[in-house]
Protein backbone atom coordinates (compact mmCIF):
# COMPACT_ATOMS: atom_id res chain seq x y z
CA UNK A 1 0.00 0.00 0.00
CA UNK A 2 1.38 3.35 -0.81
CA UNK A 3 0.34 6.66 1.25
CA UNK A 4 1.32 9.96 1.71
CA UNK A 5 2.44 10.72 4.53
CA UNK A 6 4.08 14.18 4.30
CA UNK A 7 1.98 17.22 4.86
CA UNK A 8 1.68 20.40 6.07
CA UNK A 9 -0.80 21.79 8.54
CA UNK A 10 -1.93 25.78 9.53
CA UNK A 11 -4.92 26.92 10.50
CA UNK A 12 -6.98 29.37 9.09
CA UNK A 13 -5.24 33.01 11.24
CA UNK A 14 -1.89 31.56 9.97
CA UNK A 15 -2.70 31.55 6.46
CA UNK A 16 -4.61 35.40 7.00
CA UNK A 17 -1.25 36.81 8.77
CA UNK A 18 0.71 35.09 6.07
CA UNK A 19 -0.47 35.86 2.55
CA UNK A 20 2.30 35.40 0.22
CA UNK A 21 3.61 32.32 1.98
CA UNK A 22 3.66 29.04 -0.66
CA UNK A 23 4.70 25.83 -0.41
CA UNK A 24 5.76 23.10 -2.29
CA UNK A 25 6.60 19.32 -2.28
CA UNK A 26 9.49 17.97 -3.51
CA UNK A 27 10.57 14.58 -4.97
CA UNK A 28 12.15 12.55 -2.04
CA UNK A 29 16.00 11.56 -2.79
CA UNK A 30 17.80 10.42 0.31
CA UNK A 31 14.50 9.42 2.22
CA UNK A 32 11.14 7.72 2.12
CA UNK A 33 10.11 11.41 2.97
CA UNK A 34 8.96 13.91 0.19
CA UNK A 35 10.58 17.18 1.72
CA UNK A 36 8.14 20.23 1.85
CA UNK A 37 9.61 24.12 0.96
CA UNK A 38 8.06 26.87 1.94
CA UNK A 39 9.05 30.75 1.24
CA UNK A 40 6.97 33.71 1.03
CA UNK A 41 6.46 35.38 -2.17
CA UNK A 42 6.31 38.92 -1.12
CA UNK A 43 9.82 38.95 -0.16
CA UNK A 44 11.66 40.24 -3.37
CA UNK A 45 14.74 38.11 -4.49
CA UNK A 46 18.31 39.93 -3.41
CA UNK A 47 19.85 41.92 -6.68
CA UNK A 48 23.43 41.02 -4.40
CA UNK A 49 23.56 37.57 -4.68
CA UNK A 50 27.39 36.42 -3.92
CA UNK A 51 29.59 35.36 -7.15
CA UNK A 52 30.40 31.64 -6.72
CA UNK A 53 33.32 30.64 -8.67
CA UNK A 54 33.19 26.55 -10.16
CA UNK A 55 35.77 24.46 -9.51
CA UNK A 56 34.59 22.41 -12.92
CA UNK A 57 35.67 25.67 -14.74
CA UNK A 58 39.63 25.15 -13.96
CA UNK A 59 39.45 21.99 -15.99
CA UNK A 60 38.47 23.76 -18.98
CA UNK A 61 40.87 24.42 -21.46
CA UNK A 62 39.66 28.36 -22.43
CA UNK A 63 39.02 29.44 -18.76
CA UNK A 64 42.49 31.17 -18.96
CA UNK A 65 41.94 32.30 -22.20
CA UNK A 66 38.87 34.62 -20.80
CA UNK A 67 40.59 35.73 -18.01
CA UNK A 68 43.44 37.07 -19.97
CA UNK A 69 41.81 38.36 -21.86
CA UNK A 70 38.98 40.48 -19.33
CA UNK A 71 42.03 41.18 -17.21
CA UNK A 72 44.17 42.92 -20.04
CA UNK A 73 41.44 44.79 -21.30
CA UNK A 74 42.32 48.71 -20.98
CA UNK A 75 40.69 50.56 -18.08
CA UNK A 76 41.47 54.23 -16.75
CA UNK A 77 41.13 54.84 -13.11
CA UNK A 78 43.28 54.89 -9.94
CA UNK A 79 44.97 51.63 -8.99
CA UNK A 80 42.44 50.50 -5.91
CA UNK A 81 39.24 51.11 -8.40
CA UNK A 82 40.85 49.61 -11.10
CA UNK A 83 41.13 46.27 -9.33
CA UNK A 84 37.77 46.44 -8.00
CA UNK A 85 36.43 46.89 -11.65
CA UNK A 86 38.50 44.68 -13.16
CA UNK A 87 37.34 42.13 -10.92
CA UNK A 88 33.48 43.12 -11.39
CA UNK A 89 33.80 43.13 -15.02
CA UNK A 90 35.48 39.64 -15.23
CA UNK A 91 32.90 38.46 -13.22
CA UNK A 92 30.06 38.98 -15.76
CA UNK A 93 32.51 37.92 -18.72
CA UNK A 94 32.48 34.56 -16.36
CA UNK A 95 28.90 34.63 -16.08
CA UNK A 96 28.27 34.76 -19.55
CA UNK A 97 31.12 32.38 -20.44
CA UNK A 98 29.89 29.50 -18.38
CA UNK A 99 26.68 29.75 -19.58
CA UNK A 100 27.64 29.31 -22.93
CA UNK A 101 30.09 26.50 -22.03
CA UNK A 102 28.53 24.54 -19.38
CA UNK A 103 24.66 25.63 -20.23
CA UNK A 104 22.07 25.70 -17.08
CA UNK A 105 23.56 24.06 -14.06
CA UNK A 106 19.46 23.89 -12.57
CA UNK A 107 18.79 22.38 -16.32
CA UNK A 108 21.19 19.99 -15.38
CA UNK A 109 20.03 18.97 -12.01
CA UNK A 110 16.68 18.92 -13.14
CA UNK A 111 17.98 16.11 -15.77
CA UNK A 112 19.81 14.03 -13.13
CA UNK A 113 16.86 14.41 -10.47
CA UNK A 114 14.74 12.97 -13.34
CA UNK A 115 16.79 9.84 -13.88
CA UNK A 116 16.66 9.57 -10.16
CA UNK A 117 13.37 9.50 -10.00
CA UNK A 118 13.15 6.57 -12.62
CA UNK A 119 15.45 5.08 -11.01
CA UNK A 120 13.70 4.82 -7.67
CA UNK A 121 10.15 4.10 -9.47
CA UNK A 122 11.87 1.38 -11.00
CA UNK A 123 13.46 -0.47 -8.47
CA UNK A 124 9.93 0.47 -6.40
CA UNK A 125 8.41 -1.73 -9.11
CA UNK A 126 10.65 -4.72 -9.20
CA UNK A 127 9.65 -6.91 -6.25
CA UNK A 128 12.56 -9.01 -7.26
CA UNK A 129 16.21 -8.99 -4.73
CA UNK A 130 17.75 -7.77 -8.45
CA UNK A 131 15.98 -5.10 -8.60
CA UNK A 132 17.14 -3.54 -4.82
Amino acid sequence: MLQKLDRMLVNQEWQQGNVGWRSKILTRKLSDHNPIVDWNSCIPKPHNIPFRFRKAWTHHESLKAVVEASWNEPLYDVPIRKVVKKLKRLKQKLKIWSSEIFGSQAQHIKVLEDELEQIIKAQESDPSPEGI
